[in-house]
């Protein structure tokens, strides 16, 4: 099912760039042709205006993740699951390194997983909320285990996922934290009310 097929953008008309069918001309991550103003939604250039891409493109819009695991194939899975976000993603394979990374500053969100060498996820997460207090950290791991969630959430993660999470949770928890503090979900749930 597509979504927008006639953009109300009239009223835009020689103040942004607009497509030959009156679509808001924008590149992957919502950037507009005035610097700094974004747009996002099925009233832009975006491709198969599907509800659950339209609904996540305000969250995108200039929107940085940096991922933090070690495995590589998961690394490839983490960016063919941000693709259709059309996020910009930095990959790093270590906990040393995604601290390194977001304090050359940039990222607007971290997805981690726990089990890393040199630094693991247990370790890094108090070392980028010590950097930076409000930073945005999805716990992205294979672990199911209710002690660990609640430790990393009272350690100042502000989501928990499994690696079989569905992309749209995925996408979800990211606009969520991105926009709001918390996303919280079955696994979080279960875990801070035992």
């Amino acid at each position: 099912m597509q979504i927008g097929l006639l953009p109300n953008t009239d009223w835009l008309k020689g103040t942004l760039a607009l497509s030959p069918r009156g679509e808001i001309e924008v590149d992957a991550r919502g950037q507009t042709s005035v610097p700094g103003i974004f747009a996002a939604g099925d009233a832009t250039t975006v491709p198969y205006k599907q509800i659950v891409i339209a609904m996540g493109d305000g969250a995108k819009a200039s929107l940085r993740v940096l991922a933090a695991d070690d495995n590589p194939t998961n690394q490839k899975v983490i960016a063919a699951v941000l693709a259709p976000l059309g996020a910009e993603v930095e990959l790093v394979s270590d906990g040393a390194a995604c601290v390194e990374a977001w304090k050359r500053g940039g990222h607007d969100i971290i997805l981690m997983d726990i089990h890393m060498p040199i630094m693991d996820g247990i370790a890094t997460l108090p070392e980028i909320k010590k950097i930076a207090p409000h930073t945005k950290v999805i716990m992205l791991t294979m672990v199911d285990d209710n002690s660990m969630i609640t430790k990393l959430m009272e350690l100042g993660a502000n989501s928990y996922l499994t690696k079989t999470s569905d992309s749209e949770v995925i996408y979800e928890a990211i606009k969520t934290c991105h926009e709001q503090e918390y996303f919280f979900n079955a696994l979080t749930n279960k875990a801070l009310l035992t």
